[in-house]
């Protein structure tokens, strides 16, 4: 690639943060100028970050991952892990917790850095240095208009897949107050708080019973669960969601469809193809070096 060579000059000069590489205003022109797939015009990558450097090479490859448990990218990596998610269809994308995120809205951008921030953070416009960037649906992968497909199939508006998490911690209730499932309520009760363990369970409770979902019946005028004599109150969407799995044949089967990428919208792309796509007010992420320069009108 034309940047590979130009890029020893910028090997010296290593910042005492491990992700980054300090260099001058003029080094990072001449960067520029050998990325074949940069222009100038074309749509602008943000992020805020803290510090106050004119330009710097960044490598998201470098130091600890990005550790935020509550995103929805946690929970696509603990379905990926129980094996509950076909892994080739995500391994194509990009590792988010190696990646450098960032958005195509400056404004977005704008507000990250006021309200998270310390005063000393400025926004970065961002260049890959590889010509491949991958693209959220929405304006931020943790919100629900990156996952219409997961709303649609499970009927339930604004879902993500923080919110199908809690909805597996109801079922797994809801199966055992209607005498399907032993389920040691003090025990529960002790791991309800943390989302990670309660989830465990639930999928792992889930996943073992499935068979046994598809013989629930649904009172929809006085939204019970009904098994047998058995009857259970349902107070949110615990329901549709086991409707749902009922279309399918595992549990594997219906979380890697309504978590699919593809079907919720998600892309690769070159980065030189950001304007083509309509890449307007999107997320968008890469694990590669790249060059961030601080954003001036």
């Amino acid at each position: 690639m034309k940047h590979i060579k130009s890029y020893k000059i910028f090997e010296s000069g290593i910042d005492n943060n491990v992700r980054r590489k300090e260099i001058s205003t003029d080094q990072a022109d001449r960067l520029l100028d050998s990325l074949e797939h940069y222009s100038p015009w074309s749509i602008e990558v943000f992020r805020a970050y803290e510090s106050e450097s004119e330009s710097f090479i960044y490598d998201p490859s470098k130091g600890d991952k990005r550790k935020r448990s509550g995103t929805a990218a946690f929970y696509i990596g603990e379905y990926t892990k129980k094996g509950l998610i076909d892994s080739e269809v995500w391994e194509s994308f990009d590792n988010r917790q190696r990646s450098v995120i960032c958005t195509t809205n400056y404004d977005y951008a704008s507000d990250w850095k006021d309200s998270m921030l310390s005063h000393k953070s400025s926004i970065y416009s961002v260049v890959p240095l590889i010509d491949e960037v991958f693209v959220c649906p929405g304006n931020d992968f943790n919100r629900p208009d990156s996952w219409k497909y997961l709303s649609k199939s499970i009927d339930i508006e604004n879902t993500t897949p923080g919110k199908l998490n809690s909805l597996t911690d109801s079922i797994v209730y809801g199966l055992s107050e209607l005498g399907l499932i032993k389920v040691d309520r003090e025990s529960w009760a002790n791991t309800s708080g943390t989302i990670r363990e309660s989830n465990k369970k639930s999928i792992d409770l889930i996943k073992d019973n499935f068979d046994l979902i598809s013989k629930i019946k649904y009172d929809y005028p006085n939204r019970r669960l009904i098994y047998g004599d058995n009857k259970y109150k349902v107070y949110g969407d615990d329901f549709k969601l086991i409707n749902t799995f009922n279309r399918y044949k595992s549990l594997e089967e219906c979380i890697s469809d309504i978590l699919d990428p593809i079907k919720n919208g998600f892309k690769k792309m070159k980065y030189s193809e950001l304007n083509k796509n309509n890449s307007i007010n999107k997320e968008v992420w890469f694990n590669c070096e790249c060059l961030m320069v601080k954003y001036t009108d």
